[in-house]
């Protein structure tokens, strides 16, 4: 019988796992919130790591994409944002790049 053991977590890591949960559901909470707007940002997800927040998705218009900007400028441990987001619109025009 194998046995394996995990080494324990420092205080350290929980509280910065515990902040980075709180942080990424802070965000979902306000693109799916109750706001007119937040229809449009069903396509964009978040990952928090560090102090960087990061935003990857679409959205149909270039003002929501900046509307992005100042939605998340406020949070506590946030020192930065970066946005990933495309913008598609129903005309065929885009700004996706070529990954």
């Amino acid at each position: 019988m194998i046995v394996s053991i995990r080494e324990p977590r420092s205080a350290d890591q929980w509280r910065s796992k515990r902040a980075s949960t709180d942080i990424e559901r802070q965000v979902t909470q306000r693109l799916c919130g109750d706001w007119p707007c937040a229809f449009y940002f069903k396509d964009v997800t978040c990952h928090y790591a560090r102090g960087v927040l990061t935003l990857r998705g679409r959205v149909p218009t270039h003002r929501l994409r900046k509307m992005l900007d100042s939605l998340f400028a406020d949070l506590d441990g946030v020192d930065r944002v970066d946005i990933d987001v495309d913008v598609l619109s129903a005309t065929g025009l885009s700004s996706v790049r070529p990954r």
